[in-house]
């Protein structure tokens, strides 16, 4: 009778993004500086200048459903300010309803802001260092956590719709947004509501799905040493419903999507 001897089989490694979007929301950039040193050491982080932009190429997240963004932010010490996230605020139907969203810093108050549904940072964040910022919606209430703390919350029962008329929603980085028609306010720019162009640095992003738990962003947070989001899940936390996740190591080129399912 004979022996199978150092025979295997091997089984696909499971994804630790199994919702993950993958090349599909790759980010196309335009004028950012590569290579900049970010909370998590060199090479981790873009930086924006006023008309810089990086275009993720879909909408990502979209309804009324709950939904989380991450960032960590870096706003420099005398003109940092803007957009973050940048979901087609401040566009609005025929009607008057707004059907898009974003994060950024106040161009005047120095708070991160959320938009539309006047999510409001309850004291400026401070300038020259970095910031764990995470927006997240759940069950139709919006709240802002600035370095791991839920800071404010918002009702928000914005519809983030996919397309209307001659607008389609996309997910940038980074830019103000000028709505266009059927908007009954078409023409009118988020640096209206100041929400302009992000001037500052940027890194460790993340879009996902569902609420994150003030557990999760405390995790993340990590008493302020920071767990990037690949390092959070391979310690054991669920990358269940992360879309989209990028770590700013790309030294040129588009910005990679690293939740592939």
């Amino acid at each position: 009778m004979g022996f199978l001897v150092n025979s295997f089989i091997e089984f696909p490694e499971a994804s630790l993004f199994p919702d993950g979007l993958g090349d599909s929301v790759d980010g196309v950039c335009t004028g950012v500086t590569y290579n900049v040193t970010g909370h998590f050491g060199s090479g981790t982080a873009y930086t924006f200048s006023a008309g810089d932009v990086i275009d993720l190429q879909n909408y990502i997240i979209y309804g009324t459903t709950d939904y989380s963004m991450t960032c960590w932010v870096n706003f420099p010490s005398t003109t940092g300010t803007g957009t973050i996230f940048q979901r087609g605020f401040p566009q609005r139907t025929a009607s008057g309803t707004y059907i898009g969203s974003c994060l950024s810093r106040h161009k005047n108050s120095g708070r991160m802001y959320g938009y539309p549904a006047n999510l409001n940072q309850t004291e400026a964040i401070s300038l020259g260092s970095w910031h764990f910022v995470a927006m997240v919606r759940e069950s139709g209430t919006s709240t802002l956590y600035i370095d791991g703390s839920a800071n404010s919350t918002a009702s928000d029962s914005t519809d983030n719709k996919t397309a209307d008329g001659a607008y389609t929603a996309k997910f940038t980085l980074g830019n103000a947004y000028t709505s266009v028609s059927p908007a009954d306010n078409a023409g009118q720019s988020s640096c209206d509501f100041n929400a302009c162009d992000l001037v500052a640095s940027l890194s460790e992003v993340s879009i996902w799905n569902q609420a994150l738990s003030s557990t999760n962003i405390t995790s993340i947070w990590n008493s302020g040493t920071g767990l990037t989001i690949q390092d959070y899940v391979e310690a054991g936390n669920s990358g269940d419903g992360c879309l989209a996740y990028y770590n700013f190591t790309e030294g040129s080129g588009d910005l990679i999507n690293r939740a592939i399912p």
